[in-house]
């Protein structure tokens, strides 16, 4: 930012002032994400180095976002081994585990199989006895942490700030719907799907 604004002006304490202005502006600080903010120590999940894209996933969901289309929430589902690709399922926050299975099955499930294991926080959606009988049915290792835990659930927590900062920016300074943006296109990437 000190560059671009270095190739027209110029005035003592320059920097400091573009550095105090860009960390007051509200718009910016309340959807960046700092990655130099001091972390907990870190004990990851450990990868199969030969696994299939897929058969390690990370469930989350994004909450309280604005709504488009009739929906308010994103289910994540990133392959925690292989790619580490992600979908991005819009659904409502009143989704139950029987909805979430039902989104599992017709989006992943078909493409991919079914997974080894899912990681997921401990979300009341995904630890339901639905989810767990269907884990245990179907020999899917199920692995839970805590809400917000990234020791354990750290890349879906990552996706989440992603399309977090994508899809609340332009609707935080344009006061308009998700997909009056313009923007749903182009959150899209080789390791991403916008469903």
């Amino acid at each position: 930012m000190v560059w671009l604004v270095s190739q027209d002006f110029w005035w003592p304490d320059m920097k400091l002032d573009i550095s105090a202005y860009v960390q007051g502006c509200a718009t910016c600080q309340a959807n960046k994400n700092f990655p130099g903010n001091p972390k907990p120590p870190s004990f990851p999940i450990k990868t199969n180095q030969n696994a299939l894209p897929f058969e390690t996933i990370t469930l989350d969901f994004i909450t309280k976002l604005p709504e488009s289309d009739g929906y308010d929430t994103i289910l994540t589902i990133v392959d925690h081994d292989c790619s580490k690709a992600a979908f991005f399922i819009p659904c409502k926050e009143t989704i139950d585990a029987k909805g979430v299975a039902a989104l599992l099955a017709k989006t992943l499930f078909p493409h991919y199989g079914l997974p080894r294991r899912v990681i997921s926080d401990r979300d009341t959606r995904l630890t339901a006895k639905l989810i767990k009988e269907w884990c245990d049915t179907l020999d899917i290792e199920q692995n839970i942490s805590t809400a917000y835990h990234p020791q354990t659930d750290g890349q879906s927590e990552r996706a989440n700030q992603w399309v977090e900062l994508v899809f609340k920016s332009p609707v935080a300074r344009t006061g308009k719907n998700c997909n009056r943006t313009g923007l749903q296109p182009v959150a899209t990437g080789p390791a991403v799907a916008v469903l």
